[in-house]
């Protein structure tokens, strides 16, 4: 009896951690859990005056990842943020932004950018390309700014003044080049 006794216990307790384990899977990967972070930086651009969301997604991976999205800030234009976190509604080091008004972003550089040789770890100078740039305080692009952007609501507010200063930059195919701190050359 106390066999029996202990083997359905045991099957209660398995049979009960498996249900758990199978609703924070569903609910993280399948569920509402899975849109959460992007529901709320999406909420966040509702709370901006003058802010409508046109587009918002992400990655669709185990977890819904690396969040963009597209907004037009009324009387002024379009803008399209990536690498998304609620934090990023808050003063921080990043902020990425694909497109602002005429302007979109291609970045071709060379430089220490997160290469490194397998066996020692040593970083290898290799060639990259994106699509964005990063204005914020710890981003390659601050100090080609004249002023510092901390938030995407910043960023927003400043929509004029990042023009502005995009405006002197020359025109593909006459890029503007600089050096960031590594010694990583880019060319925007």
């Amino acid at each position: 009896m106390k066999v029996r006794k202990t083997i359905l216990v045991t099957a209660a307790i398995v049979v009960l951690l498996s249900l758990m384990g199978a609703t924070w899977i569903w609910y993280n990967c399948f569920g509402p859990g899975y849109y959460s972070e992007l529901r709320a930086v999406v909420a966040e651009f509702w709370n901006i005056p003058g802010v409508e969301v046109r587009g918002a997604d992400g990655n669709h991976d185990i977890t819904l990842e690396h969040i963009w999205a597209t907004v037009h800030v009324a009387g002024k234009g379009r803008m399209t943020f990536l690498a998304l976190t609620t934090e990023s509604f808050k003063a921080g080091e990043h902020v990425q932004l694909s497109e602002i008004g005429p302007y979109r972003f291609e970045v071709n550089g060379t430089g220490y950018v997160g290469v490194v040789k397998s066996a020692t770890g040593e970083p290898v100078r290799s060639q990259f390309y994106c699509e964005w740039i990063d204005i914020g305080p710890k981003g390659e692009c601050a100090q080609v700014l004249p002023f510092s952007v901390r938030s995407v609501p910043e960023a927003i507010a400043r929509f004029d003044d990042i023009c502005a200063a995009l405006s002197t930059w020359p025109l593909k195919p006459d890029a503007k080049h600089f050096k960031d701190s590594k010694g990583s050359d880019y060319s925007i």
